[in-house]
Order: structure tokens, then C-alpha cells, then sequence
């Protein structure tokens, strides 16, 4: 979405994302302006798309991925990013689908 004269982005989509990371798409860590990163909730059921228990956030302090519950508690947590992979998951580099 753009204002009036096209010059100013108001809202790019792939700077809120929700319950869904799209081939392409980054979760991005704003260290500049927000200090905060980009989440995904998941949904509360198959049904119901209401938020649920789980996030997906970037942990910027540790370069690593953390899944927790209810936003507050830690469930699981990726291992460190090297620039190419995950260190616990030594497949899973750039290219893992």
C-alpha cells in the first residue's frame, strides 16, 4: 500500500507476517527503529484462525530461532546460526525446503 504520489510505502505484507512464511519471505529483526523482531502465531485450531498458543520468534542475542508457548515460555529453540546452517542441524542450510 502506497500514499496518493506512489513515493511513500505505507504497508508491505511481507513486513507483518502471521500464521504462514512464504517462499521468499524473512522474519526480520528490526534493530534500528523497533528493537523488536517479526513473530508468527499459529492458529488456535485447524478451524479456528484466531491466535493460538504458539510463536515462532527470532532471538537476536543468540542468532537462533525460538518456538514458544503462550508467547512467554521457551519450547524449543534452534541452535545458533553460523551464516549457512542451524548448529544442531547441519542439513538444514539455506536451501532446505
Amino acid at each position: 500500500m502506497s500514499n496518493s504520489s506512489a513515493t511513500l510505502i505505507l504497508w508491505e505484507s511481507f513486513d507483518y507476517p502471521t500464521d504462514t512464511l512464504l517462499p521468499g519471505a524473512k522474519l526480520r529483526y528490526d534493530k534500528r527503529r523497533t528493537h523488536r523482531g517479526q513473530v508468527l502465531i499459529s492458529w488456535k485450531s485447524l478451524s479456528d484462525p484466531a491466535p493460538g498458543l504458539y510463536s515462532l520468534e527470532l532471538d537476536p542475542i543468540h542468532a537462533r530461532f525460538v518456538i514458544k508457548w503462550n508467547r512467554t515460555k521457551q519450547f524449543w529453540a534452534s541452535g545458533s546460526w553460523n551464516g549457512h546452517t542451524f548448529s544442531p542441524f547441519p542439513k538444514m542450510g539455506l536451501d532446505y525446503t
